[in-house]
């Protein structure tokens, strides 16, 4: 009796350990981190084409730390809407389980001044993209009739309301301060939708510092707060508020980075309280890195990864978005992306 009951433990455990190999236990549980972003602005090359860097790129990292381009650092989905550009891509888990993906609709070779829409995809399992739809935000509604952008939305879900959160920045009317076009200014603003195909309220402003720039918002929610981080024009750096609600309220400003960076995007580590702040060092940096990454532990101090080397992207990518994914996500997508090989925790 004895000798068979051993014999059923050690077989349990060889079958746990090779399910586990596989990626059959725990398949839902957060395992890997998911990171969307843009390539570049597609300039001219000197035989006359251009690459394909405005649109949806994927990587991936088991440690949030190290990433590891899919597909062969190709495009993962293309716009076949609007201006056919795809930047300042944002991913989302919906409460319904399945997934939307969120853009600025712009092709930088048209200008900064010729986005006007954003534009929405939704996927049930991170591989197939559908629903492609353009929202018309920029001199569609009175309160934007003189914006000339409709940059970097993202979203969150409203528990009072059910209703999900679209924020995004523009241009705010001159009617609204008062002052010359030369003076204008960009904030953060808001609407509500059930959908992501149709606004349910009017875009509103959510949160503006007057005369100053506020571009790339993005609200996290650690416990009962809410963090809002945003890309300043008084320093080109991150900052970040806080507040109780969704929202109002948001103060208590936080300088995360004095460097001129932007599109910062936080994200939780896996079964840790701590915490990353990456963003987009658009203009190369003094490291010879494009992405800077901070981590914090209490969102009052912000250590630099990059002046310790302590994270890795064999890959150059702009502006973009991390989400954590479960075991069979990160199967699904290794598969379908990655010739079925898995990612390195550490590089």
């Amino acid at each position: 009796m004895k000798k068979a009951f051993i014999a059923i433990v050690l077989a349990f455990t060889l079958a746990t350990f090779i399910a586990g190999y596989f990626g059959m236990v725990n398949a839902d549980e957060d395992y890997a981190y998911l990171f969307v972003y843009f390539e570049g602005n597609e300039e001219l090359r000197a035989d006359g084409t251009r690459p394909i860097e405005e649109a949806v790129f994927y990587a991936l990292s088991r440690d949030g730390y190290n990433y590891t381009a899919l597909n062969e650092n190709k495009p993962i989905l293309t716009s076949n809407s609007g201006t056919g550009g795809v930047r300042d891509p944002f991913i989302f888990k919906t409460e319904e389980g399945d997934y939307v993906m969120l853009a600025t609709d712009m092709h930088a070779r048209y200008g900064w001044q010729s986005n006007y829409s954003i534009i929405t995809w939704r996927s049930k399992d991170l591989v197939h993209w559908e629903d492609e739809t353009i929202i018309p935000l920029a001199g569609f509604y009175p309160i934007l009739d003189e914006a000339t952008a409709a940059w970097a939305p993202q979203a969150i879900y409203d528990d009072e309301r059910g209703e999900y959160l679209i924020y995004f920045s523009a241009d705010k009317p001159y009617s609204l301060y008062r002052n010359t076009p030369d003076q204008a200014y960009k904030c953060i603003y808001a609407f509500y939708t059930k959908d992501f195909v149709t606004p349910t309220t009017d875009p509103r402003i959510f949160f503006e510092i007057l005369g100053e720039d506020i571009i790339d918002g993005d609200i996290v929610k650690d416990g009962d707060t809410y963090r809002l981080f945003y890309k300043t024009s008084a320093n080109q750096g991150i900052m970040m508020v806080s507040s109780k609600s969704l929202t109002y309220g948001y103060d208590d400003t936080k300088e995360v980075s004095t460097i001129m960076c932007e599109g910062s995007n936080a994200y939780k580590l896996i079964d840790q309280e701590k915490w990353i702040v990456m963003a987009d060092l658009h203009w190369g940096g003094w490291w010879g890195v494009n992405y800077v990454l901070y981590e914090t532990t209490d969102f009052e101090s912000f250590a630099p990864l990059h002046m310790t080397g302590d994270y890795s992207l064999s890959f150059t990518p702009r502006h973009g978005y991390v989400i954590t994914i479960s075991r069979a996500e990160y199967m699904a997508l290794i598969k379908e992306f990655n010739g079925g090989k898995h990612i390195k925790r550490n590089l």
